[in-house]
């Protein structure tokens, strides 16, 4: 069974396709008798060439059934705090915050029950980097190429910058899934030096079901490394990818990523995890805290805080997925086109030698 899932809006189809597709067969048919058949042939592989972009726009679905017993009514938001302070290399062997966050989320993705998840980031400001999806590989992903704010560009952090996008996010889940239990994990340092105080977390209180702010940082804190994409973008990508090669870096390069962020008086800048912000967000959210500040599994603070926060709901076990077959138009389009790039060259070669 196929249906149709466009990939782009009707209207662009209707307006920029449809018209290429009527030039053509207008073409097609002009030509007279005498002509030669080689313009009947280009305009004709033109018609194919233009079918094979409505093809791909229409977004042709293959259904199959896929066998599902049940589907957790779990929807676990992650919001993540990626300003400056969370490069703090104050936990254990010399992690930073981030690097810990990071294989917290990756491991959290294995060890809760199935679950949908999205993903909240901020820094200066918030936005939804992961919107709501079963794919748990999209999630851990994305937790690998997370970076900390530009160094450059970082101006301190504002732990009530996340609180509109978190009201957005949560409120269009409970619309979509009203009867799914909503989950936040909120994961921080605590740092708030941008306003005196971070707003109320309160209204959240009545819109999840559940939660836990999770800690990252020491009281004595640590030292802060400075991030440009320029450097460290590139290490993230090879680590990502599996390739240890940093011939890439000059000296020059590898002396400026070690640098450490200044205070103003020139030494350098020591961050400090602030437990009372996040134990207030905590509060306020009707949600657990939890400080992650040595080297135990997150395993165990996972099972204690969702342990009996989930469900398995029943579901169609014929239920039908869709998966998209543009491919072969793909493979169509790009030999339609070389060919019509071949005959081209060879048009304007002939030109040359006349």
């Amino acid at each position: 069974m196929i249906e149709l899932h466009p990939t782009i809006p009707i209207f662009v189809t209707l307006l920029t396709l449809v018209p290429l597709f009527i030039l053509c067969v207008f073409m097609i048919i002009k030509v007279q008798p005498k002509e030669s058949d080689s313009t009947k042939l280009t305009w004709s592989r033109r018609l194919v060439l233009v079918l094979c972009l409505i093809f791909i726009a229409l977004g042709p679905c293959i259904l199959t059934k896929e066998e599902r017993t049940s589907l957790t009514n779990l929807d676990i938001l992650f919001v993540v705090d990626k300003t400056g302070s969370m490069s703090a290399e104050d936990m254990p062997n010399s992690k930073t915050r981030l690097e810990v966050l990071k294989s917290d989320i990756e491991r959290l993705t294995y060890i809760l029950p199935p679950a949908k998840f999205a993903a909240i980031a901020f820094d200066r400001r918030a936005s939804e980097q992961v919107p709501l999806t079963e794919d748990s590989r999209a999630v851990r992903t994305w937790a690998r190429t997370l970076t900390p704010e530009i160094t450059k560009y970082s101006s301190g952090t504002n732990l009530g910058v996340s609180l509109d996008t978190i009201r957005s996010v949560v409120n269009d889940v409970r619309s979509k899934n009203p009867d799914d239990k909503i989950v936040l994990i909120f994961m921080s340092d605590g740092e708030n030096n941008i306003t005196s105080e971070i707003p109320s977390f309160e209204e959240l209180n009545n819109l999840i079901y559940s939660g836990t702010v999770i800690g990252y940082g020491t009281p004595t804190g640590g030292k802060m490394k400075e991030y440009y994409p320029s450097i460290s973008g590139l290490n993230n990508l090879n680590k990502l990818f599996g390739n240890a090669d940093n011939s890439h870096e000059s000296a020059a390069d590898k002396n400026a990523g070690a640098s450490y962020v200044k205070d103003k008086s020139g030494a350098e800048a020591i961050s400090k995890i602030n437990e009372d912000n996040l134990r207030k967000i905590a509060k306020d959210a009707g949600i657990k805290y939890f400080l992650r500040a040595n080297d135990e599994s997150i395993d165990n603070f996972a099972y204690g805080v969702f342990a009996k926060n989930w469900h398995e709901k029943p579901v169609d076990k014929n239920t039908l997925i869709a998966s998209l077959l543009v491919w072969p138009f793909e493979i169509l389009f790009a030999i339609l086109l070389l060919w019509e790039m071949l005959m081209q060259v060879l048009l304007h070669s002939g030109g040359q030698k006349k």
